[in-house]
């Protein structure tokens, strides 16, 4: 008798459960877009915004920004000093704290987390950060 109730129970629960996951499984893998929005509405005219890592391609590439991509601490300084704030957009931080440890260690040092914009793709979070001067 629970024997029954088992083989009956578990494909409905595995319907129910297909159901849950599906509408996340088409969602974006990124949400460059969301990104995209949030610091049209956010950041202000004088602010500079930078890409570092692999948010370049999606971010300059397809969305067409003209934020501009910084591949050293030295080009992140660079732009700093051009305005009171700087956002900084990046994705896979372990892919920018290897090919750029420069970069990750004056964002961990220097930029706020403002916030994150989450995806399908297992760790690939979008992350605004910024800084002041």
């Amino acid at each position: 008798n629970a024997r029954i109730h088992a083989e009956i129970a578990l494909p409905s629960h595995r319907r129910c459960l297909r159901a849950r996951l599906l509408p996340h499984a088409y969602g974006p893998k990124q949400d460059f877009a969301g990104v995209v929005r949030f610091l049209h509405q956010h950041a202000d005219a004088g602010d500079q915004i930078v890409v570092a890592g692999l948010a370049e391609k999606p971010l300059v590439d397809y969305y067409h920004t003209d934020w501009k991509v910084v591949r050293s601490a030295a080009e992140l300084e660079a732009v700093r000093l051009q305005s009171p704030r700087t956002w900084l957009v990046y994705t896979f931080r372990f892919q920018l704290e290897s090919r750029f440890p420069d970069i990750m260690a004056v964002v961990d040092h220097e930029f706020a987390d403002v916030t994150r914009f989450d995806g399908t793709l297992g760790g690939g979070a979008v992350y605004v950060m910024r800084s002041q001067g």
